[in-house]
């Protein structure tokens, strides 16, 4: 049932700019419901396979992006055209998701631990100035090829692209 509103909400990101932060935002959040999900019910295993898969470690570094979107804080840098008085940088293009800097200017993460490192890092390698959607698109990816697998993890599942 997760896996579907995640599935629904990505598929969301395409139906125009009115809803696509709210679309962006809902697949994150889902996204990470159902990737601390599988932690939990499939354990380590689970977590080792989606910290060795580039799609899989996307989800790492979208938990940073989800909670900073339930503290409030945008997520998002709308690329626009040029105006007076001119603010830099200039972005043009697709909508980018912010830089760690710019995600945590006006909110600090209350764990400081490794966690947060283990996030920061992932979010910078993975998320950080992608064009949106992309990274929801690869988790789609890690979880599709989870979903196919019967939502198992064992030594003899073939999870690679």
């Amino acid at each position: 049932m997760i896996y579907r509103f995640f599935d629904e909400s990505v598929d969301a990101c395409d139906e125009g700019p009115t809803d696509f932060n709210l679309a962006i935002a809902n697949s994150v959040i889902w996204a990470c419901a159902l990737d601390e999900a599988l932690t939990e019910k499939l354990g380590q295993p689970y977590s080792t396979s989606r910290d060795e898969d580039k799609a899989g470690r996307t989800l790492f570094g979208l938990r940073l992006a989800r909670n900073a979107i339930l503290h409030g804080q945008t997520f998002g840098i709308q690329p626009e055209g040029m105006g007076y008085p001119i603010d830099y940088p200039l972005f043009y293009g697709p909508p980018l998701w912010k830089s760690y800097e710019e995600l945590t200017r006006d909110w600090t993460p209350r764990n400081k631990g490794p966690g947060l490192a283990r996030m920061r890092t992932a979010y910078e390698e993975e998320v950080a100035r992608a064009a949106m959607p992309s990274p929801l698109l690869r988790a789609r990816e890690w979880l599709g090829r989870v979903r196919e697998n019967g939502w198992q993890i064992s030594p003899s599942a073939n999870l690679a692209p």
